[in-house]
């Protein structure tokens, strides 16, 4: 399966859908079927030191719109089923 990189788009950090993300605006690896699953991942990604009920659910993720986040396939990380990496790929966070 292939892995996914998605990066915020310059401009965009200050967009108010990031408020409703519990995976900060950064660089981010994820393996999934497709682009649109990758999307989908990181859109329902919660971090582990986060309380259910600290941030609330987005119905429009910033990882889910295109104009907020671009997706591209990237073989430069390994990455294990069930996680997405973050910060330059030195932290796992578990996929749901």
């Amino acid at each position: 399966m292939p892995v996914y990189r998605l990066e915020p788009i310059g401009g965009q950090l200050g967009h108010s859908a990031w408020r409703g993300s519990e995976v900060p605006p950064q660089i981010v690896w994820v393996r999934a079927e497709n682009p649109d699953y990758a999307r989908q991942k990181l859109h329902m990604a919660r971090l582990p030191t986060t309380r259910p009920t600290q941030v609330p659910w987005a119905p429009n993720s910033p990882w889910t719109n295109a104009a907020l986040v671009s997706c591209v396939e990237d073989c430069s990380r390994e990455v294990p089923e069930g996680f997405a990496l973050i910060a330059n790929g030195k932290i796992r966070i578990g996929l749901s």
